[in-house]
């Protein structure tokens, strides 16, 4: 099986990924953490030398490359992975995918209490242009979320009631 989470950054894929890949005994996979492995920079430094573009070309590879080479596996996308070179149709014909609904105003105060130095796209913003940023990126990128074959939304997601709503799933394909 292998399950992709979707959603804005900051919306907790990657805390809520690591728990349910270690509930379900399967390895799990950070794209961003990848993608920095391979290029051997930051996701940062990538964005500021070579652009949005030759980043997102990065990041189509390495996610095909995951996807052919491993069998099983968890991942934390990219909040922008779903939206480009056709990655969710990708992701949809390879394993399940589940979209990660937290309203903006816990994201952004997440994002807001971690800091923006490890979000290019949000670098240097103050908070009124970050919630400016922020929905202008969301509405952007909710059509392409909204093809997640599951969809969990609300203030408190647990690992639990994702894994709930994946054996559902399974369940619903055989």
């Amino acid at each position: 099986m292998k399950v992709f989470l979707v959603g804005m950054p900051g919306s907790g894929k990657s805390t809520l990924g690591k728990q349910i890949a270690r509930l379900m005994d399967m390895p799990f996979i950070d794209l961003d953490t990848e993608i920095e492995r391979l290029v051997r920079t930051s996701i940062s430094e990538l964005f500021q030398q070579h652009g949005e573009d030759y980043f997102r070309e990065v990041e189509r590879d390495t996610l095909d490359k995951i996807i052919h080479e491993q069998d099983s596996f968890v991942m934390a996308t990219g909040g922008g992975t779903p939206c480009f070179h056709e990655n969710m149709s990708a992701m949809n014909k390879a394993g399940l995918s589940v979209y990660i609904d937290l309203p903006s105003q816990e994201i952004i105060n997440r994002m807001s209490k971690k800091g923006m130095v490890q979000r290019p796209l949000f670098h240097g913003l103050d908070a009124a242009d970050m919630v400016k940023a922020f929905d202008q990126k969301f509405n952007h990128r909710i059509p392409f979320y909204k093809k997640a074959k599951i969809e969990i939304a609300g203030d408190y997601i647990t690992a639990e009631r994702i894994i709930h709503l994946i054996s559902l799933q399974s369940k619903a394909k055989n």
